[in-house]
């Protein structure tokens, strides 16, 4: 009797989760079809060529998929098409950091040049600069040296030993200065004191453990592997551009990996550490690792991670001239989403972002914000009319040459012509953080237009100064 009322109990039971069992294999299908019509509206709304998406649920990889194609005419993306991850390399850094430090191999504390004797940037103190500053980006290292590109065939050491010939803008541990340069160091420390190079330090220990068997550390390793080519939005327009990575910066920001090789990474963070192979990093060092550091308008930076406001939330972006890349974390919620494109440019620095937060939206059966790409062609656009209103003004000048007289209230016209070009050259670039040659490659349109702007806008009173005192000379000849 008691029997039959086990068995009925159970019967009972196993009716009562048919529904529930019924309800989420009906649901998946329904959810993966609007992320991808989502994601496809989208890419043809920012003129994306290629994406690669990941997203993890409860922990466990539930969606990985790829859009577009790695190229014009060229292959279709797929869940495991390579992609630049470029800054959300730096959060590999900052775990490979942190595991040496789990090993009593390194100590957040220490100075850097502990470990690298050489370290003595032109600072009052630089022993004050600790490896936790670098994870941080609270070193006092300014953004700008890091932006310029190294040169060809540089080695990590020999990128970070550049830094010897630069101050740093602030002493260390009292502001937020976001320097790639920072990343190179400690991907020099995982070197030194690892005795890998970082690249082999990465593939033994994060990438192996992690059966990310799509990812790579070497530009031309993945390129025969099918990764996807870059572009860069020209007028809003997808134009395919190839470059070199510089592999000087692996580091912090040229990793290469695919959305389904990054869904087990953001999962091995999700599942307290443990990958498939053991724990990449106990509880106490992931805590560690998204204590927030120096407070920022958003959240704060971590290490190699952005925490928001509440905590609740972890993400990082990437960019390169080509290609662009966001992933985030929500640990209580059990989420995880990475988005990799093969487009990249300034004004395109946020849709990986926007597109991320749409899909966890729909994860959690909210309603995606809309999106607005109005910048890609607008900004482009209007420089260009003004470049064509400053043309317009230099010809009508040599047009009007025999009437031109010099009169005061054209040199207010002048002032202003010329603070105009300054604007374009310099204080534009200076509110970017980059010089005006890095903005050409980063964003072409927009950094050759600000380039024939300024140059029309001086040319233009070079020569209404010019001929008007050359009429003035004719005519008093006359």
């Amino acid at each position: 009797m008691l029997r039959n009322r086990k068995i009925v109990g159970l019967l009972l039971g196993l009716a009562t989760l048919l529904p529930l069992l019924a309800y989420s294999v009906s649901a998946a299908p329904v959810l993966t079809q609007r992320i991808d019509d989502y994601v496809q509206a989208q890419m043809a709304k920012m003129n994306i060529p290629g994406i690669g998406l990941g997203v993890v649920v409860d922990g466990q990889v539930f969606y990985s998929q790829g859009y577009g194609v790695c190229a014009s005419g060229g292959a279709p993306v797929a869940a495991d098409t390579p992609f630049l991850l470029s800054s959300l390399s730096k959060s590999f850094t900052a775990l490979a950091v942190m595991q040496l430090v789990e090993q009593g191999k390194l100590s957040l504390d220490d100075p850097v040049c502990t470990y690298l004797p050489w370290f003595a940037v032109d600072s009052p103190n630089p022993s004050s600069i600790t490896v936790r500053h670098l994870l941080h980006h609270m070193s006092g290292i300014p953004t700008r040296p890091g932006l310029t590109p190294p040169k060809s065939g540089e080695t990590i050491e020999q990128r970070a030993r550049e830094l010897t010939q630069f101050s740093p803008s602030q002493p260390a541990g009292q502001v937020f200065q976001y320097a790639n340069h920072n990343y190179v160091l400690l991907g020099l420390l995982v070197e030194k004191i690892s005795g890998l190079s970082y690249a082999d330090y990465v593939e033994r220990n994060i990438f192996q453990p992690l059966t990310m068997d799509r990812s790579f550390t070497d530009q031309r390793q993945a390129e025969e592997a099918g990764m996807a080519v870059g572009h860069q939005s020209i007028f809003g327009f997808s134009a395919r551009i190839e470059r070199e990575f510089p592999m000087a910066d692996l580091p912090a920001g040229m990793l290469i990996s695919s959305a389904a090789d990054m869904t087990k990474y953001l999962q091995m963070f999700l599942n307290d550490g443990e990958g498939p192979k053991g724990h990449l990093l106990s509880s106490s060092g992931l805590n560690l690792l998204w204590q927030p550091g120096f407070p920022l308008a958003e959240g704060a930076y971590a290490m190699g991670w952005i925490v928001d406001d509440s905590g609740s939330t972890l993400s990082h972006s990437g960019s390169f001239a080509n290609y662009s890349s966001f992933m985030l974390l929500q640990p209580a919620a059990g989420l995880g989403i990475v988005v990799l494109t093969n487009q990249g440019s300034i004004l395109h620095m946020g849709m990986p972002e926007t597109i991320a937060l749409g899909v966890a939206a729909l994860v959690q059966e909210e309603e995606p914000l809309p999106v607005n790409n109005l910048s890609m062609w607008l900004i482009p656009a209007l420089l260009a009319v003004w470049a064509a209103v400053n043309l317009y003004s230099f010809v009508k000048i040599f047009r009007n040459r025999g009437r031109l007289k010099a009169k005061r209230h054209l040199y207010l016209i002048y002032s202003i012509r010329l603070l105009g070009a300054g604007l374009l050259l310099i204080i534009i670039p200076m509110g970017l953080r980059m010089p005006l040659s890095l903005l050409v490659v980063l964003q072409p349109d927009v950094g050759v237009l600000l380039i024939v702007n300024a140059i029309l806008l001086i040319l233009t009173v070079a020569a209404e100064i010019g001929l008007t005192l050359y009429g003035s000379k004719v005519r008093l000849q006359a």
